[in-house]
């Protein structure tokens, strides 16, 4: 089995720390977030973030230039792997780096009881303080039948 969560954000950020998008979250420790933000060089982009036993990570090595308005966001999830895409102006869904071990979102992960399982939602920060709008036009969560790419290798 498989789940796809989705969404659609509308955000303007002029600032590094401005940013929304879609989250796959255990605890304040362990999240991974594919989010639309800024950067200095690049302006409004799309990047991913992971905290795994609280040590901060971004996963791609340059953010992806976005230029709609309107961004779409999708996360799959397979047991443990996750895949981001997103998509811009209708056009086709476009993969966000590689699959991604997301086993640390799992209450068997610590060596201390965890008990709240994985959520998965839509969230925005403006941590500047300028309290920059973020709009999100819908959030889709669903099983889905399909099977996600193989990540093991065959001899």
């Amino acid at each position: 089995m498989q789940v796809e969560i989705e969404t659609a954000v509308e955000m303007d950020p002029e600032h590094f720390q401005q940013m929304a998008g879609l989250i796959v979250y255990y605890d304040t420790d362990d999240y991974v977030y594919l989010r639309v933000t800024h950067h200095e060089e690049t302006g409004k982009c799309l990047g991913i973030i992971e905290s795994k036993n609280g040590k901060y990570d971004e996963l791609l090595d340059e953010g992806i230039p976005l230029t709609s308005s309107s961004t779409k966001l999708k996360a799959e999830i397979q047991n443990e792997w996750l895949h981001f895409y997103f998509a811009e102006n209708n056009h086709e869904w476009q993969k966000v780096g590689g699959p991604i071990d997301i086993g640390h979102l799992s209450d068997d992960d610590a060596d201390y009881i965890r008990f709240t399982g994985t959520f998965v939602g839509i969230c925005a920060q403006d941590l500047s303080g300028q309290k920059k709008n973020s709009y999100f036009d819908y959030f889709d969560y669903r099983k889905s039948s399909r099977t996600a790419p193989s990540l093991t290798h065959k001899s």
